[in-house]
């Protein structure tokens, strides 16, 4: 399974999705009907998880002039799509990330815009619609030199990397967590 930020003649930007099936890809679909239109081409790109027929995407999208960061499972190899769970507080730069863990839940990440202030945020996301707290991962600047902030599971462990841009100079940082119980 493929995932891409599809444009169509009219300029909408929505995130789409096509499967290999019996060596041909099938017709691509979208993931949800955001409806961003922009005459640009925006940076912010889908990220895909998958652990059997299991499937967890994330994307950036616009909706009135707001960015906000989304979420959605599919439970059948990506035939079908569940409804969006917006990730975000407030609004969000995007750049996110996704790692599907074994209870079938995802931990997401983003850059979430508040305050003034951008933050590397995450938050574990259930195909039932259900989530947990945010949490903040690290202050990070909202500019591109700041790059895409990822998350990855390492045994029993999650673990977040980010780039910090400081007197000039950039550095990879990385925090790690323990996988939070499942339920």
């Amino acid at each position: 399974m493929v995932a891409f930020r599809n444009r169509t003649e009219d300029e909408v930007r929505d995130i789409y999705v096509s499967r290999l099936e019996s060596g041909k890809w099938t017709e691509p679909k979208p993931v949800h009907n955001d409806r961003w239109k922009i005459p640009a081409c925006p940076v912010n790109g889908p990220m895909l998880s998958a652990r059997g027929r299991t499937v967890a995407i994330a994307w950036f999208t616009v909706k009135n002039d707001v960015g906000h960061a989304y979420a959605a499972f599919s439970l059948d190899a990506g035939r079908t799509v569940g409804e969006p769970i917006q990730l975000d507080e407030t609004s969000a730069l995007g750049r996110v990330d996704i790692e599907l863990l074994p209870d079938g839940s995802a931990v997401a990440t983003w850059i979430e815009f508040a305050d003034q202030r951008s933050q590397f945020s995450a938050r574990r996301v259930y195909s039932s619609g259900r989530k947990s707290d945010l949490t903040t991962v690290a202050a990070i600047e909202g500019a591109r030199a700041s790059g895409y902030p990822r998350v990855a599971q390492s045994d029993d462990e999650l673990v977040f990397a980010w780039t910090e841009s400081k007197d000039g100079k950039l550095r990879v940082r990385t925090a790690k967590t323990r996988v939070p119980a499942g339920s």
